[in-house]
């Protein structure tokens, strides 16, 4: 998935997201510091991409990185797609079809 397809659906998740009370915002473009984030960004010091995740404690972690776009979206949206499994709903798709 590329950043503009998810950019399609981001906004759509992020009220999936919320609908089931999970307070994770999902953040694109910049590595944010905030409690529940997730998000990703391209990183310029190393020519990557990278997919974080943010505990409500303070905890930062980088758990994907890759030098292709396309696929640190598709771990961006699977990881957000487990999220919504758990609660029993099922993540909007690119082309806006409930999977």
């Amino acid at each position: 998935m590329t950043k503009a397809e998810f950019l399609t659906i981001h906004k759509d998740l992020q009220h999936q997201l919320y609908d089931c009370g999970i307070p994770v915002a999902i953040e694109i473009d910049y590595e944010s510091a905030g409690q529940y984030d997730i998000g990703c960004f391209y990183d310029e010091n190393d020519n990557k991409w990278k997919m974080y995740v943010n505990s409500e404690r303070g905890w930062h972690g980088i758990w994907y990185e890759s030098e292709n776009e396309e696929e640190i979206f598709d771990k961006l949206y699977t990881h957000i797609s487990l999220e919504l499994k758990y609660h029993n709903v099922d993540a909007v798709t690119v082309d806006r079809k409930v999977t």
